[in-house]
């Protein structure tokens, strides 16, 4: 099980306005459908966060196969409303089954930890392996709480289809959607 990031997508929406933003989860969205498997769960956690589910893959698989999609996707080049050019990246982790946990809620809070880490450790990387102890940070500090993991190990244990959007979503009608609220 993999969370991952953009990175400073917050900055991308600012410096280069809200449709390149979208421009950037598009692209995003194309090159997971492109590169990951068909039975591959792949989620939108929130705003720039993301699950992708790799059925079957050791934990050395997972995060090569992550490590390959970031180096493709700090390849793409996007182009912001002012016309400036600009790349991005994003930051993941990664945990296993049945290494790392045996509940999706244990490898959701492993791999949300781990992307901790990435992001803590100057972003644009993955990290799959670490020690963890699972007491030695509150998790209402960056980390996702206890209430979003567990609604999403029940979304992704029952395959939910209100979680799991191969097309990654739209992020500017988001935005107005808050707008208008």
């Amino acid at each position: 099980l993999i969370m991952f990031d953009l990175d400073k997508f917050k900055g991308i929406n600012d410096n280069h306005g809200h449709l390149a933003g979208d421009a950037v989860l598009a692209g995003l969205g194309r090159l997971l459908s492109k590169r990951f498997r068909v039975e591959d769960l792949r989620g939108r956690w929130g705003g720039d966060e993301f699950i992708l589910a790799l059925v079957g893959s050791e934990r050395k698989q997972s995060a090569m196969l992550m490590q390959a999609f970031l180096n493709e996707f700090t390849k793409l080049t996007f182009i912001g409303e002012s016309g400036i050019e600009f790349q991005t990246a994003l930051s993941a982790g990664v945990a296993a089954y049945p290494e790392d946990g045996e509940t999706t809620y244990e490898l959701l809070r492993i791999s949300d930890l781990r992307l901790f880490q990435a992001k803590s450790s100057g972003r644009n990387c993955v990290v799959s392996e670490s020690e963890i102890d699972l007491n030695s940070r509150d998790t209402k500090h960056g980390a996702a709480n206890q209430d979003t993991l567990n609604t999403c190990s029940k979304s992704l244990d029952s395959k939910n289809p209100d979680f799991i959007d191969k097309s990654v979503g739209n992020h500017s009608q988001d935005k107005k959607k808050k707008t208008d609220d």
